[in-house]
């Protein structure tokens, strides 16, 4: 998952409510509402971003925080709207005054963790969706981008606490069960992931990402109790069929046959899987794959070591 492609987030049911407050502030008492140029030029803002007419609700809501620096919820819509332009310092800066003046404003919290994951300040991300998650535990968005920034930076076993705590909250997402038997993979436990994994590809047959994740621990998996030539191979096979030219699928296929102890066909894989990722521009995957050919040409298997000793 792209960690800069989270979406932001506003309450449908906010907005239209602020909607609808706007229609009435601007249709009733012009005159004593435009004596608070404030709440007048912040309605004006979001009647006109209603209407698509971003540019002018921009300059509504500054000039709603001209007559009032403190307005939370202006400094919040402009905040997205300053997001949806890619200028994330700036809806940053109107995130946290928003949030200084009404702590409570948990979406302009989301993205602001949104924000800052653009930018890349993951620790500063993962404080915020802290906190969201303190005031809900429930918010199941907030836990899985947390546990995706979590796993991103290899804080595995916090990562897969977390996904763990978004799965509870929604047991038939495979998705979840597919990240979740990854975390639990790369820190050595092959025998608690393999349920999610298999979950994942039960839930969601079709998905090679998912029959990849299934084939691989089942080849390549470091507790040999896991272990299962057989199976692999059905799981690597279909992931094939269904992208065949996929480098990572044809290593993953490469491995299930060496573990089924059909070395000359793993090493065919594994050279083709080379070949397509260097047409690809992918040398780093090619020169990974490279080393798991060699292996094959001697009539070893492979195996996957974990990332906790």
């Amino acid at each position: 998952r792209d960690l800069h492609s989270f979406p932001t987030r506003r309450s449908s049911d906010l907005w239209a409510a602020a909607l609808a407050l706007a229609l009435i502030v601007l249709t009733r008492n012009a005159d004593a509402n435009r004596d608070r140029t404030d709440r007048w030029r912040y309605h004006r803002g979001v009647l006109a971003e209603a209407a698509g007419q971003t540019d002018t609700a921009r300059a509504e809501y500054e000039l709603a925080l001209a007559a009032n620096p403190r307005h939370p919820q202006a400094h919040y819509n402009l905040g997205v709207i300053l997001q949806s332009q890619d200028q994330l310092p700036q809806a940053i800066e109107h995130y946290r005054t928003a949030l200084a003046v009404y702590p409570e404003l948990t979406h302009a919290r989301f993205n602001l963790a949104v924000a800052l994951t653009g930018l890349n300040r993951i620790d500063q991300a993962i404080d915020q969706y802290r906190i969201l998650l303190k005031t809900d535990p429930a918010d199941r968005e907030s836990l899985v981008n947390l546990a995706d920034l979590l796993n991103a930076v290899n804080r595995l076993d916090e990562a897969a606490t977390v996904y763990q705590q978004a799965l509870n909250l929604d047991p038939n997402n495979p998705e979840l069960h597919y990240k979740l038997g990854d975390a639990l993979n790369w820190l050595g436990r092959d025998a608690q992931a393999l349920p999610h994994h298999q979950r994942a590809v039960d839930l969601d047959p079709d998905r090679p990402a998912y029959l990849n994740g299934l084939a691989r621990l089942l080849a390549a998996g470091e507790d040999p109790a896991v272990r299962d030539g057989a199976r692999a191979l059905q799981y690597a096979r279909r992931a094939v069929t269904l992208s065949p030219d996929n480098p990572i699928l044809l290593d993953t296929l490469a491995a299930a046959l060496a573990r089924a102890g059909d070395y000359p066909a793993a090493g065919d894989t594994a050279a083709r899987a080379v070949a397509l990722a260097q047409a690809a521009g992918q040398p780093a995957v090619a020169a990974d794959i490279q080393s798991r050919l060699a292996r094959y040409r001697q009539g070893e298997p492979y195996i996957e070591r974990s990332l906790t000793p």
